[in-house]
């Protein structure tokens, strides 16, 4: 596995200057890769578009509306009991009631359990659509030098990543992964992949 040092940038234009920077840092040509980069979601990788199979928002919708329908039941039938106290129609009053206490006890249980899916949540980090520079970094003197170009150039973020590097290329990049971004402490970051895999003394 390889060490990867990747930054994105607003635009290719950017992005090419700063893989010209990257050579004029002694960087291989084969050591350094540009690609663009879509907005999270919009990675196309399944037949239908999109990334996921379904909403994770939309996940637990279901069980919302089988409880509001059970509630929405419930209440329909003591309504209808009441009517069928009061009036000969009560049976057929009585099942209208508790159909339309269903229907509308499911529609607001869904509607109540997406709503509580999508209470404020932590700010998840992703990566945003535009142009990326990714570099193999074989040392830790190479991964130094390809943050600092790329903060010099105006990364908008700067992660450090495992990968397969092959022909000049990272492999197997997936957009859909959480990178883990650069800290400005260098005692915070990833090791090596390549001290990780040596046995310690």
């Amino acid at each position: 596995m390889a060490t990867i040092i990747a930054g994105e940038f607003a635009t290719m234009a950017d992005a090419e200057s700063v893989v010209a920077a990257l050579k004029g840092a002694n960087f291989a040509a084969d050591d350094v890769d540009m690609f663009m980069l879509n907005a999270p979601g919009q990675h196309d990788l399944h037949p239908l578009g999109g990334d996921e199979d379904a909403d994770a928002r939309a996940s637990h919708a279901h069980s919302g509306a089988l409880s509001g329908a059970v509630i929405g039941a419930t209440v329909g039938f003591g309504a209808g009991a009441a009517a069928m106290a009061a009036t000969e129609a009560g049976p057929a009053i009585a099942a209208t009631v508790a159909a339309v206490g269903a229907y509308t006890g499911s529609l607001v249980g869904a509607l109540n359990k997406v709503g509580e899916d999508e209470a404020p949540q932590a700010p998840e980090t992703v990566r945003h659509a535009g142009a990326m520079v990714a570099v193999n970094a074989i040392s830790a003197a190479a991964i130094d030098e390809a943050i600092s170009v790329m903060r010099a150039r105006g990364a908008k973020q700067v992660e450090q990543a495992e990968g397969r590097w092959e022909n000049g290329k990272w492999q197997d990049f997936d957009p859909r992964a959480t990178p883990h971004l650069v800290s400005d402490n260098p005692g915070e970051r990833l090791p090596q992949a390549a001290d990780r895999a040596s046995p310690s003394h």
